[in-house]
């Protein structure tokens, strides 16, 4: 757990001083395949219907290798909270529109509480609940996403009901250079 937090905490420094000068043009849908990809076998093990649907071609000007921590982090998550349901579903999705990628990752999971969602992108923050009970993390993934998509001008932001879900959806302007 210490290395994995030290880890963590180097991810975000990373992140937090990283230049521009790091970015080029990729494709992000080849990106989404390949962290869908990545995470199907994890899912199964766990019982979980990963469903992907993607754009298709999307030429993305960024840090390729902070988008992937980006979306790797928030699938991962929504694997790691799923709880202990009969219907698993995680689905990671994306779409376009006018000059913006939306990617939106839902799952059928535990949930957030209300009061819960206003801490969840802050450093070190850990929902603790009977639901979470022997969850591993450390409080740092979603800080750092959240500093990633702001970095590329754009936003992630949840919404969720306790006891049925969450959706994570991450909007990032398309910029190609």
């Amino acid at each position: 757990r210490v290395s994995s937090f030290i880890n963590r905490l180097l991810s975000l420094s990373k992140v937090e001083n990283s230049s521009k000068d790091m970015w080029s043009t990729f494709d992000l849908g080849l990106l989404l395949e390949t962290v869908a990809s990545l995470f199907k076998q994890t899912a199964e093990k766990c019982g979980i219907t990963l469903l992907s649907s993607h754009h298709g071609h999307v030429p993305f000007f960024g840090n390729k290798d902070e988008i992937d921590e980006l979306i790797s982090n928030i699938l991962s998550n929504a694997i790691k909270y799923i709880g202990n349901k009969s219907e698993k579903v995680v689905s990671l999705t994306s779409t376009i529109n006018h000059n913006t990628v939306t990617i939106t990752v839902t799952d059928s999971g535990i949930g957030l509480q209300k009061e819960d969602i206003s801490h969840l992108f802050k450093k070190l923050s850990r929902i603790k609940s009977e639901a979470t009970k022997g969850v591993t993390g450390t409080g740092l993934g979603l800080a750092i996403c959240e500093k990633i998509a702001h970095k590329h001008g754009g936003t992630v932001a949840v919404e969720s009901v306790y006891g049925t879900g969450s959706t994570f959806t991450i909007q990032l302007p398309l910029q190609v250079k």
